[in-house]
């Protein structure tokens, strides 16, 4: 898409506030001012320490490299993966840091926990240009923003910080002239315009998400200025002798006719609301007021007032009955894995873990994102839980969706589809050598799905099938895993196959667990098709020892039934 050079006025720009994992910001960044205009700006909420936790984090680590000499020697193979520090380190007791870089070449830093471990992204730009991108989850259209208190003050109490928040939101500028100022309050001018950014992502964004009588009525609503809002709350401190909803309770008691405008004419509604008003505290100071911009209540999924990161609602969208019990990759996580994988028109890629298939379904609407139709990229994953009940019905799920929302929105019946999911072995690819040009998967993390050692003994196998499988020289990966020791050790594996140091080995932090995002490049080395078969002898092996294992577990159980019977 041409990127328009035009300057942006004050008319035709709007900031977004949006909520996004913290390791991730520089590569949303990039992602997202690829395709926008110059003038776009980019900005943080409250990260102005950031810098400081990153500059401690280095230096602990490098002292800690210093100090364990004969741990660096043991893991020098590692250290050839590695041009900066990565690690994990605690700045003190209840704060741990990770450490990595990303693929242009900068530090990046993540910290667990859902709040936390998660960065505010103001965006200013023009409006239509963010209502599409599939690289941000949660938005919100911003009304104001700001900071109420200094990190090292004392806590405040729920009546001081209701106050701060409201006395900062509704006081007005203090660069803008008193004669410029019109019946509405600067606030109230600034809630207007949030409010009718979201009118327009309504038009233009939830109409193909609702059904078309909830559609029309929620369109009535609009119109007679009748519609149902609820406050909700993120704050990053979880420690304050005060709930949340006690904390919105007092802030709508004291200013909730000034906060929102239309106080009198809308309806209170905690659960099918139109309009969901978010409160975001940090726990420097630095706080926002913005109105969430995606239909979570439409959806009947949950949202911000569960006060942490609401679900995923991307298109192609399945609720949390048909997930019950899966764990899947959120969508806006998907894109930008393919996005560091730097996709071409009509290339191929590969999941090999690919578990309901949201990488392939996201890679058919890539190009489609970017307004490219006339381009696309190749999609083909598999998983042996594939042939699990519930893990199949949810595939199924989700790519009847996605076929009738593609159809729907291509207007053609006879529309080709350019993803493929199959059950397959990740570890014995039913794929010709030398054909694919990206690998792009979300690895299982040894927690959930298998154990430790399970992923331990897998990953080298599935790394020679990548290898095989991978274009030499241009093929790359791009991995989301729990631990980048663990994949570096089945590069190690094969270490012709691929190019070192790894471009990226970013902290990422996934609904607040610790992850890692590695992105590997192949080398020009020609496969060694004795490898595969080498592999295969292995893999029939730990088969055969886990069969072994099972069998004697299923005795084991067996025997301490019969034992508790008698």
């Amino acid at each position: 898409m041409e990127v328009e050079q035009e300057h942006i006025t004050v008319d035709d720009c709007y900031k977004y506030l949006a909520m996004i994992p913290r390791g991730l910001h520089q590569s949303i960044a990039s992602s997202l001012l690829k395709n926008m205009n110059p003038d776009t700006r980019i900005e943080y909420l409250g990260e102005e320490e950031g810098d400081g936790i990153l500059t401690q984090t280095l230096d602990k680590l490098q002292e800690k490299n210093t100090n364990n000499i004969q741990k660096v020697k043991a893991n020098r193979a590692s250290m050839d993966w590695f041009h900066r520090p990565v690690g994990t380190i605690p700045l003190h007791s209840k704060f741990h840091v990770s450490l990595g870089y990303t693929s242009n070449g900068k530090s990046s830093w993540t910290c667990p926990g859902q709040v936390s471990g998660s960065m505010w992204m103001m965006v200013q730009t023009r409006r239509r240009q963010l209502m599409t991108s599939r690289c941000i989850g949660p938005l919100l259209s911003t009304i104001v923003h700001g900071k109420i208190f200094e990190r090292q003050e004392p806590v405040l109490s729920k009546s001081e910080m209701v106050s701060r928040i409201g006395d900062w939101s509704t006081k007005p500028p203090s660069n803008e002239e008193s004669s410029s100022s019109t019946d509405k309050s600067s606030y109230r001018r600034n809630f207007d315009r949030a409010l009718n950014l979201w009118k327009e992502h309504v038009k233009r964004i939830w109409k193909s998400r609702m059904p078309q009588q909830a559609y029309n009525e929620l369109m009535e609503r609009i119109e007679t200025n009748k519609l149902r809002f609820r406050m909700s709350n993120v704050r990053e401190n979880a420690d304050l002798p005060y709930t949340r909803t006690e904390f919105l309770q007092s802030l709508m008691e004291d200013y909730g006719d000034t906060l929102i405008p239309y106080y009198d004419d809308w309806k209170v509604d905690l659960t099918n609301f139109d309009v969901e008003v978010l409160v975001v505290v940090m726990a420097n100071g630095a706080f926002s007021l913005g109105i969430s911009l995606q239909p979570y209540s439409s959806h009947g999924s949950k949202s911000f007032a569960i006060g942490g990161v609401p679900p995923d609602v991307t298109p192609p969208y399945i609720g949390g009955d048909v997930l019950s019990g899966v764990v899947r990759l959120r969508p806006t996580t998907a894109h930008l894995m393919l996005e560091l994988a730097e996709l071409k028109p009509y290339e191929m890629v590969l999941d090999p873990c690919a578990g309901i298939g949201t990488i392939p379904v996201e890679a058919e609407h890539y190009y489609w994102n970017k307004q490219q139709h006339q381009h696309r990229a190749i999609g083909i994953g598999g998983d042996i839980v594939v042939n699990h009940e519930s893990i199949c019905s949810a595939a199924f799920a989700l790519e009847n969706i996605a076929r009738q929302q593609d159809v729907e929105a291509d207007d053609n019946k006879n529309k080709n589809f350019s993803r493929l999911s199959v059950a397959w072995d990740a570890a014995l690819l039913p794929l010709r050598s030398g054909i694919v040009d990206a690998v792009v998967s979300d690895l299982p993390f040894g927690k959930m799905c298998l154990s430790a050692s399970a992923v331990e003994q897998l990953l080298p196998l599935v790394m020679v099938q990548c290898a095989r499988v991978l274009v030499p020289k241009t093929g790359r990966m791009v991995l989301l895993c729990g631990s980048p020791d663990a994949v570096l050790r089945a590069l190690e594996r094969c270490p012709q196959y691929w190019k070192q140091p790894c471009t990226m080995v970013a902290p990422v932090n996934i609904g607040g667990l610790l992850a890692w995002m590695l992105r590997v490049e192949r080398s020009d080395a020609v496969f060694d098709e004795t490898e595969s078969k080498s592999s295969t002898r292995n893999l029939e092996k730990i088969r055969g020892m886990t069969k072994k294992r099972d069998n004697r577990r299923k005795h084991s159980s067996k025997k301490r039934r019969i034992q508790s019977k008698s």
